[in-house]
């Protein structure tokens, strides 16, 4: 998603650490917090809006 500018650096680094968490969970059978996965889940979905909801609001402004 970097190389294709579609997130920042600082963005980048955050998912490798939640990459790294589901790793450490599937491959390492370590249990994160509940707090870590709501937290997870948070950043995941804001990333999500960022790149694939955001770039709607222009157009539905431009018609106003």
């Amino acid at each position: 998603l970097m190389e294709k500018r579609l997130i920042l650096p600082g963005q980048a680094k955050t998912m490798h650490a939640i990459r790294k968490i589901g790793n450490d969970t599937v491959h390492e059978i370590k249990t994160p917090s509940i707090m870590s996965l709501k937290l997870c889940i948070e950043i995941i979905n804001n990333l999500f809006l960022n790149i694939y909801e955001l770039d709607k609001y222009p157009k539905i402004l431009s018609r106003r």
